[in-house]
């Protein structure tokens, strides 16, 4: 089922790759050994903000999805210098859809957050504890700036959500954090499942450490295949790009102007290490440099090109599947009553 922008129910947009936290988890750190973490010296578009034009140019392309999501694979919307415009722009763009700006809470001018509220966006704040723990996850994120924050924008009517990682660490403080969160006038109060539970000492220890900076020649050790050739013996995928035969479909749109099916395959590029890169290298080159950037292509032309029209889908069948596709959508026959067609 080839993707089009008919189909389009959810756009998710990083609009800046600049964000002021290091959370172990984000694609802004390099993990090269046990509890040890550097800044991704590598990735060309780290620290960078989507131009307001190019990005009004290129946003009018995504027809009108049911939902948009501001989150992003390594920054933090409200990073972005000219996010009131941005606010603005997505509203004009798509007057009937859901729209949701996810943010660590901390970053943005009072007068951005108004705007913001005047729009009827949805902000997603990322609130990982209360003042003595939210900082262990959300490192360098100033406890004072989120409340201010979001006190803010809720009372200039802004509809906001309290998310909350299930981490061990903050686990007893829950029913505090929903308390404060119907205190303050929070519309919803929601429960994330973490990524990485392998994760949680380490988490705890590094909590107040500023990782290491290090410079674009620095060399990491190639991370081993996660899968065997006879993991489709037991396992296939269902994808969540293409829900119920491709009548539900899913785009990524990061700031540099790439398009992609999902945030998780977008990251690809942020770890030349791992094996999925040296494929992501092979469609380079069978496409062209930069064959999925609205700089270069429309989106009618990204999202015709081989890989949107067949090579994804059919690489969900065989070896050659994206082990990101895999680790996110990825399923055990054994887990489910049937295989779908």
């Amino acid at each position: 089922m080839p993707f089009s922008t008919k189909n389009l129910t959810f756009l998710d947009i990083e609009i800046s790759s600049s964000c002021n936290a290091y959370c172990l988890e984000c694609n802004r750190l390099v993990e090269i050994g046990d509890e040890k973490f550097v800044v991704n010296p590598w990735h060309q578009f780290l620290n960078k903000h989507y131009p307001v034009e190019k990005f009004k140019k290129h946003i009018s392309q995504f027809g009108q999805p049911n939902e948009v999501v501001l989150c992003g694979n390594s920054g933090d919307p409200m990073a972005h210098p000219a996010m009131d415009q941005i606010a603005i722009l997505l509203r004009q763009q798509f007057p009937y859809s859901y729209i949701e700006i996810e943010t660590n809470g901390s970053l943005g001018k009072l007068s951005t957050f108004k705007i913001i509220a005047e729009q009827d966006i949805w902000i997603k704040f990322s609130i990982d504890g209360l003042e003595d723990t939210n900082h262990i996850y959300r490192r360098n994120v100033k406890w004072n700036s989120v409340m201010d924050n979001a006190r803010y924008f809720i009372s200039q009517g802004g509809k906001a959500i309290w998310d909350t990682i299930d981490f061990v660490h903050s686990a007893h403080q829950l029913d505090d954090m929903k308390q404060l969160a119907d205190q303050m006038g929070f519309s919803k109060f929601e429960i994330t499942k973490r990524f990485s539970p392998d994760l949680d000492e380490t988490i705890v220890k590094l909590a107040n450490e500023v990782p290491q900076k290090v410079d674009e020649n620095f060399s990491m050790n190639k991370i081993p295949l996660k899968y065997n050739n006879n993991w489709f013996e037991n396992n296939f995928i269902i994808p969540k790009c293409l829900k119920d035969n491709g009548k539900k479909q899913y785009l990524y749109l990061e700031s540099n102007g790439t398009v992609w099916p999902c945030c998780t395959t977008a990251q690809i590029v942020y770890h030349p290490n791992e094996p999925d890169y040296k494929k992501w290298q092979d469609y380079c080159e069978k496409y062209g440099e930069d064959w999925n950037n609205l700089n270069k292509y429309s989106l009618d032309q990204i999202l015709a090109s081989g890989f949107f029209n067949k090579d994804l889908e059919n690489s969900w069948q065989s070896n050659y599947c994206l082990e990101t596709c895999m680790s996110t959508c990825g399923a055990k026959i054994s887990q489910i009553s049937s295989v779908p067609s």
